[in-house]
């Protein structure tokens, strides 16, 4: 994919995603050291969708990774008007991945699955909470510090997942 849009601009509406999510689910430090695991478990939902659209942006080809580059130009737009017009900035290109791991077939199958999981729940309260992770995920995965440590783990573990997992599927 050509991800000519992908800017510094993109990477701040990924990070003002995780800010947002992190600020309006801080329950303050007494409840969060009182009960952790119910607290932490609200950030779940996040997680998986950042996750899912993670993978989205590793997808290279198809509807799915054309929407999403689409998607990463957008955003990268959006956040560069922020940082022009809104503190004087300017735009500048954001250092990626170098080449986005890529996704074999198994990897795929794990990203339509997620994905499948993502649209069956549309109508079931698709809240902002995930949104806001699915756009962190699309947004960040590809810049160079995030792929390194979280995209490049995520990706290999959706080959590896879809590699146990079709060959137990009889094909």
């Amino acid at each position: 994919m050509n991800n000519g849009g992908f800017t510094v601009g993109t990477v701040l509406v990924g990070l003002a995603m995780i800010v947002w999510e992190l600020a309006v689910w801080y329950p303050g430090r007494k409840a969060l050291m009182k009960k952790p695991v119910p607290w932490l478990g609200q950030l779940l939902p996040f997680a998986i969708l950042w996750c899912t659209g993670a993978l989205m942006a590793m997808c290279l080809g198809g509807l799915v990774g054309y929407a999403t580059d689409w998607f990463i130009w957008g955003t990268g737009w959006l956040g560069d008007a922020a940082l022009v017009w809104g503190v004087g900035g300017q735009r500048q290109a954001a250092p990626q991945s170098g080449v986005s791991q890529a996704l074999t077939t198994g990897g795929l199958v794990m990203t339509l699955l997620l994905m499948t999981g993502v649209l069956a729940r549309l109508g079931k309260g698709f809240s902002a909470s995930k949104k806001r992770g699915l756009v962190s995920g699309i947004t960040l995965s590809l810049s160079a510090g995030v792929a390194a440590f979280v995209a490049v783990p995520l990706a290999s573990a959706a080959n590896l997942s879809g590699i146990w997992l079709t060959a137990v599927v009889p094909g």
